[in-house]
């Protein structure tokens, strides 16, 4: 619920691009954006990080900022 949630205030922040990884993990944020309106051209699915990766380098300009999100528990060594 907190997922979908955040993926519907996403949708209404004036973000102009989501990348989202993992199709299955991140569908209750894709299923916010769409609720927000979002237009659905403007969200990138990806497989993994480093194709979340691959693709933004195809994307970004200078002067754009970029947010990496992570729900999953870190562990450090330390």
């Amino acid at each position: 619920e907190e997922n979908r949630s955040f993926g519907e205030h996403i949708g209404r922040s004036g973000i102009e691009q989501v990348v989202l990884v993992g199709k299955d993990r991140a569908k209750p944020i894709y299923e916010g954006l769409k609720e927000a309106g979002f237009p659905e051209q403007n969200i990138y699915v990806a497989s993994g990080l480093f194709d979340a990766n691959d693709w933004l380098r195809g994307f970004i300009a200078p002067g754009d900022v970029v947010l990496y999100e992570n729900d999953l528990p870190d562990s450090y060594e330390g």
